[in-house]
């Protein structure tokens, strides 16, 4: 396989056992007992056990995730999943849509009965990451104009005070959160890449500006902001999660390619220092929290930023093959056998303490959206 000067020595075998994990054991298990067939939606946690937790409330980002999860599935030739995406789309539209045009509910119960009403870009950019991927396999109108209606209704009542970006919650103040503005870049972009709309455009334009003016701050991506989108003074301005850093590094990537716009640059520095946070872990993987020096401010680690590492890695423009075709081919085999082999099949570890033990006792929805995104990219790209 070979790709970007990338030169993967015995990947075919990891292209293997993802696609395998993924399509032969977690997308089984998820489609039956990641469904709630009572009241319709997706499951938000399983037990250690494999079992459904009624955690009392729906998460409206989970929707959103798990439409992406089936829609892609099925793009990649997996249509048994037809229904899944219909009655998870029927969840989303009756229970978790608002009273007005594009708004949406942070969660609902169970049965879907309002739970929490607060308006959450990070819960309004996973609606518009699971109608983009609806559009893509459907190209349903309905689904456009929903995606239309829901960033007019971001513009509207999330605009951030100094009128660049967006407040996290209506009505928050500082810390500002640079998050959920990574996750409506990635929504953004798979509607751009679907449509050429020009609105899609435009605000892609805008908070890619202010990711390079603001967000990444003295070599690192900082999360946490005061009203002039510069670190917050306090302990939470040095704060690192080199998960996010990676995942940026794929975001710049996928916009590069897609607007002919390139951010290697970018990416690139973002990469060095999340390779070397890695470095600083006995374990090989990576820190949930760091500083901008290096320090570690959380040993634990959860299993999301170790897919991202992946996904940083395969987009990452760099000569240097055999290195990076070796990381990647370890990172894969530490997260089936910390993460992924420990647990029942189909399922895996969320978050392990510093000496890798688990640190909850569920299984969230959540991840399912992280593993199908890294795992399918090195599928894509090994078929190259």
């Amino acid at each position: 396989m070979k790709t970007k000067g990338l030169t993967c020595v015995n990947f075919d075998c990891s292209a293997e056992k993802v696609s395998s994990w993924l399509y032969e054991t977690a997308l089984p298990l998820w489609s039956e007992i990641g469904i709630d067939r009572k009241h319709g939606g997706f499951i938000e946690r399983l037990d250690l056990s494999g079992r459904p937790l009624d955690i009392g409330y729906k998460r409206t980002r989970i929707t959103g995730r798990q439409l992406f999860v089936f829609c892609h599935a099925y793009q990649s030739g997996h249509q048994q999943y037809e229904p899944l995406i219909e009655q998870g789309l029927a969840f989303l539209l009756r229970f978790q849509k608002g009273n007005r045009a594009g708004e949406w509910r942070r969660s609902v119960s169970t049965a879907g009965e309002v739970f929490d009403d607060t308006i959450d870009l990070y819960d309004y950019a996973f609606v518009l990451f699971g109608l983009a991927w609806w559009y893509r396999i459907s190209s349903d109108r309905k689904a456009w104009k929903l995606a239309i209606d829901t960033l007019q209704f971001i513009k509207a009542e999330l605009r951030h005070p100094s009128g660049i970006g967006f407040v996290h919650e209506r009505s928050a103040g500082e810390p500002y959160q640079q998050n959920p503005h990574m996750h409506l870049v990635e929504a953004l972009i798979e509607w751009f890449d679907v449509t050429r709309d020009q609105i899609f455009y435009d605000e892609l334009i805008h908070l890619i500006s202010l990711f390079r003016n603001n967000f990444f701050f003295e070599g690192t991506l900082r999360e946490y902001f005061n009203s002039a989108w510069l670190p917050v003074v306090a302990r939470e301005g040095q704060i690192i999660e080199p998960g996010h850093m990676a995942e940026w590094a794929w975001i710049l990537d996928r916009f590069s390619k897609l607007l002919n716009d390139s951010h290697a640059d970018l990416s690139s520095k973002l990469m060095e220092f999340v390779k070397l946070c890695r470095q600083k872990n006995e374990s090989g993987l990576i820190f949930d929290i760091v500083g901008p020096n290096f320090e570690v401010i959380k040993t634990s680690t959860r299993l999301w930023p170790q897919t991202e590492f992946i996904k940083g890695l395969i987009a990452e423009p760099s000569d240097t093959n055999d290195t990076l075709a070796t990381i990647v081919e370890s990172h894969i085999n530490m997260i089936f056998s910390q993460f992924i082999e420990p647990a029942f099949k189909g399922g895996w570890l969320e978050h392990l303490d510093a000496n890798g033990q688990p640190i909850v006792d569920y299984i969230p929805a959540s991840s399912l959206y992280h593993l199908s995104l890294a795992f399918t990219e090195i599928i894509r790209v090994n078929e190259k």
